[in-house]
């Protein structure tokens, strides 16, 4: 669900007072909850009393911890006694040479002993039936802001300390200016020993989460640090996420690898901006952050207060609230959003493709779409559809549902929209469901929802209709029509393997937002084990194999030879930039096989590429910068 960032319970931002709301998160000093000397703990004093407060409020709580506030908000949070105890534990800024003083995260005495007051933390939410209860989350805090970053390396204020660290910073070996290496050692250490205390206490059931949007150096840390905090049950924590970020496939790389729409293999966070910040997005852009951040499933949403005090927001709010932590088990409904980037600059590596919810629309036979937009900006104005058409469209009107949309092209011979219900949600019926189609009611055209019943296919008739299509009024709105089915099989028996379609009837487009499934009385779909569609195996031959790659991750088969990544991507290079795949290997100390995340970084050191080579008939995700062509030789 949704927390409020630095929440004040007393102002009744609660369910009880009608706002989309979880919990309250605040941030702690070291220095206040450790102030004169060591072991003088001040959770009771400082802690209790907002936890109490909350937990009065019906609301959980989120926690995280700050070392240190940059020169903007007051520098060093760790406590005077530590650097009279061991004077090494902060650094002098001899860069600036203005009598500003960061800490050193290398020093032995600081990690030691900031790992103590987090144990004692821990002890002391075991302890605490109020906090036990409380407590739904904990963040750490390793850097600048608790991030992943010792100091800031844009805007005037930290920049300094940033090049300090970077050029002048002592190593504890000898030498100066710490590299990737020596800050990800650190972030990795915080993360393990925030889990073990609370595993040491019984509390291995409260998720902690590290800050994986800044980095320090290279874009590769982010990789790596999240690799080991999954590795050791910590979860993923992001600072940026936009209703259509530029750069979304490098900075949600983790969240992209590491999340699992069934399983959830590690518990995620977005942490969102409202209006009432400098960067916060407006009301239409806020919708459709969040459902960008709800395609990968997360469990929790820190937002400011804007995103539930402004009324303009709240209702997307709610959205996030309704869905975050939803299992397919769980979830209300399952729904797609449909959309596409408009970003398309050497420089962008944006999301592309729709947002989806466990439903899926894909072009397939006689169903490739058009994107179009109601924005003519500096993003979209000069970009052009798969028609060679813009993709501002002004008759869309300035509605949230017309930011981004999908229409059907009858003009070239795609009348329909496939859909596919996940087969966790449902396969198999008698089931069942209602349809909501959310669609721009432009034009006096009609037209038609077919789906997969138990006795054949089948137009559904729309609620208060007796015809199987819709009538549109041309009053140029977003409109829903709903449809109750009570006889759906769902089994992926139409057309690539869909559910259902939306026929345009050939007698003008439609332009649809978002099409939802919930499941509703009737009986249950059966647990039997879908039959796929074999596909095709790729085979060696005697020539070279070609796969068409496109800008962002793929999930290919390769079936070339057993090569190093080097050779095997000869015919790409510096068109990709990553490759990961997943193994079974057999652990010692577990006596037992166990999946292991192998990686190749470009430009990452040694150590971090733990995949040297390409093996045939394995799987790999592929992350490449651009549309292109990769060359498999046999």
């Amino acid at each position: 669900g949704n927390y409020i960032q630095y929440d004040v319970p007393a102002e009744n931002l609660d369910q009880a007072h009608g706002y989309p709301v979880t919990g309250s998160h605040s941030r702690w000093g070291w220095d206040q909850l450790e102030p004169n000397y060591d072991g003088d703990y001040r959770f009771d004093e400082f802690m209790l009393p907002w936890v109490t407060q909350a937990a009065n409020r019906g609301k959980k709580v989120g926690i995280g911890f700050i070392t240190y506030k940059g020169r903007q908000y007051g520098g060093m949070s760790i406590p005077s006694w530590l650097w009279a105890v061991d004077s090494n534990s902060r650094l002098y800024n001899t860069y600036t040479n203005d009598g500003w003083y960061v800490p050193n995260y290398l020093n032995r005495t600081y990690v030691d002993k900031y790992r103590e007051m987090i144990y004692a933390f821990a002890q002391w939410v075991a302890a605490n039936p109020t906090a036990r209860n409380s407590l739904a989350w904990v963040e750490t805090g390793t850097g600048l802001f608790g991030e992943n970053q010792p100091a800031a390396k844009s805007g005037f204020h930290d920049t300094r300390d940033h090049i300090y660290y970077r050029d002048h910073a002592p190593k504890p070996g000898g030498g100066t200016g710490w590299g990737s290496t020596e800050w990800i050692n650190h972030v990795n250490e915080v993360s393990s020993f925030y889990r073990q205390a609370f595993n040491s206490v019984g509390l291995s059931h409260i998720p902690i989460f590290t800050n994986i949007a800044p980095t320090y150096l290279n874009a590769w840390e982010r990789d790596v640090i999240s690799d080991h905090a999954a590795s050791v049950g910590v979860g993923l924590k992001h600072a940026g996420l936009m209703a259509d970020h530029n750069n979304a496939i490098n900075s949600y790389s983790p969240i992209i690898k590491w999340h699992d729409d069934t399983t959830k293999a590690v518990p995620i966070m977005w942490e969102v901006y409202g209006p009432e910040t400098t960067f916060g997005p407006q009301a239409e852009e806020w919708y459709w952050t969040v459902l960008a951040g709800l395609s990968w499933h997360p469990d929790y949403y820190l937002g400011t207060r804007g995103t539930v005090t402004y009324e303009s927001h709240k209702p997307s709010t709610e959205i996030a609230q309704r869905y975050s932590g939803a299992t397919l088990a769980t979830t209300p409904d399952v729904w797609v959003a449909l959309r596409e980037t408009f970003r398309v600059d050497t420089w962008d590596r944006p999301v592309k493709g729709n947002y989806d919810f466990w439903l899926y629309q894909n072009d397939w036979d006689q169903g490739r779409t058009v994107t179009e937009t109601n924005r003519s900006d500096v993003i979209t104005q000069n970009v052009k559809n798969r028609l060679g058409l813009p993709v501002y469209n002004p008759n869309l009107g300035t509605a949230k549902e017309g930011w981004t949309t999908r229409r059907t092209s009858q003009e070239d011979g795609n009348p329909y929209m496939w859909f596919r219900i996940d087969d966790g949600y449902i396969y198999g019926g008698p089931v069942e469901v209602t349809i909501e189609v959310v669609y721009f009611d432009y034009g006096n055209d009609r037209w038609s929802l077919r789906y997969d019943s138990t006795s054949g296919f089948k137009d559904a008739i729309p609620v208060g209709s007796s015809n199987p299509w819709v009538q549109k009024a041309n009053t140029r709105t977003w409109k829903t029509a709903t449809f109750n089915i009570t006889d759906g099989r769902f089994q992926n028996a139409m057309t690539g393997q869909h559910d259902f379609r939306i026929d345009c009837l050939n007698d003008g487009n439609e332009w649809i937002h978002m099409v939802r499934v919930r499941k509703a009385g009737g009986s249950a779909p059966p647990t039997a084990t879908p039959t796929r569609t074999p596909t095709a195996t790729p085979t060696t031959g005697t020539g070279p194999t070609q796969i068409q790659l496109y800008n962002g991750p793929n999930l290919i088969a390769y079936s070339g030879q057993a090569r190093p990544i080097a050779d095997a991507f000869a015919s790409i290079e510096g068109k990709y930039t990553k490759v990961f795949t997943a193994v079974y290997e057999y652990n010692a100390s577990l006596g037992k096989h166990e999946l292991v995340w192998k990686q190749y970084v470009v430009g990452a050191p040694p150590f971090v590429n733990t995949l040297t080579q390409v093996e045939p008939w394995r799987g790999y995700w592929v992350y490449v910068n651009q549309d292109c062509v990769w060359t498999i030789n046999p």
